[in-house]
């Protein structure tokens, strides 16, 4: 049984028999979109299993290190709180050469205010060591996709703004 099989919607599952049916391959955006239908059913297990699917069907065959599905994955673990193994998936992705887009920041930033604001009630038996290293990895997960999307992705400098501005406009009006 496949991942599509086993998650998709009805909807998606038509789509894709459709697809399939006309002698259409799969792209990588409708992996993407099943993956997402079944990351808001709160479903990892179909997630898992689409991008699984995704791997092997795909041609070219989907990078380990997709941001796209490495985000829906993440927020995958986040939603059934598997926070260590979230962790741990960004930083082996990290290391394995993913250059983060901004769904994975904003992902990582959105679980650390979360783990903050959690933390604060969960001083007793539901913290765990295990949240502890999750914290930690986050914090690492987080500063290192920072600088690696901030590298990625330069940001022009308020300086250089107004220069271009100044030049647009003295070459309008020189014309």
């Amino acid at each position: 049984m496949t991942g599509v099989q086993t998650c998709a919607l009805p909807i998606s599952r038509l789509a894709y028999r459709e697809l399939r049916e006309k002698g259409l391959k799969p792209d990588r955006q409708l992996y993407a979109a099943l993956a997402i239908s079944c990351l808001r059913r709160r479903d990892l297990e179909g997630v898992e299993s689409i991008i699984a699917e995704a791997g092997r069907r795909l041609d070219p065959p989907l990078s380990p290190v997709d941001p796209v599905f490495v985000a829906i994955l993440y927020r995958a673990l986040v939603t059934r709180a598997r926070f260590f193994h979230a962790q741990l998936l960004v930083r082996s992705k990290l290391r394995a050469g993913l250059v983060p887009d901004a769904a994975i920041v904003r992902s990582l930033v959105r679980t650390k205010r979360w783990l903050r604001w959690k933390s604060k009630r969960w001083r007793g038996s539901d913290w765990t060591p295990l949240m502890t290293k999750a914290v930690r990895y986050l914090w690492t997960n987080l500063s290192r996709a920072k600088k690696l999307f901030n590298r990625a992705n330069p940001r022009t400098g308020l300086k250089e703004l107004t220069d271009r501005k100044s030049t647009r406009l003295n070459s309008s009006h020189n014309s």
